[in-house]
């Protein structure tokens, strides 16, 4: 259930909210640790260093298909 949300302009790119929006929730919910938990539209190198060098802790979601044959079998091996 979202708690909050901030609103743009349709074509702005969403990736260069995430840092903004976060710094926001932080402030308005006196939050001091923060998890961000990003899909892949939100992934790229400026707000992946914007969120390292924040503090925040992470997951960051990557799309399946692009990842290493290798990565893909461990991912969906149902034994284990």
């Amino acid at each position: 259930m979202p708690f909050g949300y901030g609103l743009y302009a349709g074509n702005q790119y969403e990736g260069h909210t995430l840092v903004k929006e976060i710094d926001k929730l932080k402030q308005l919910y006196n939050l001091n640790k923060i998890t961000v938990v990003a899909d892949s539209g939100m992934l790229n190198a400026a707000n992946c260093q914007a969120v390292k060098g924040a503090g925040y802790d992470f997951l960051l979601g990557r799309r399946l298909k692009n990842l290493p044959q290798t990565v893909k079998t461990t991912l969906l091996d149902k034994t284990k």
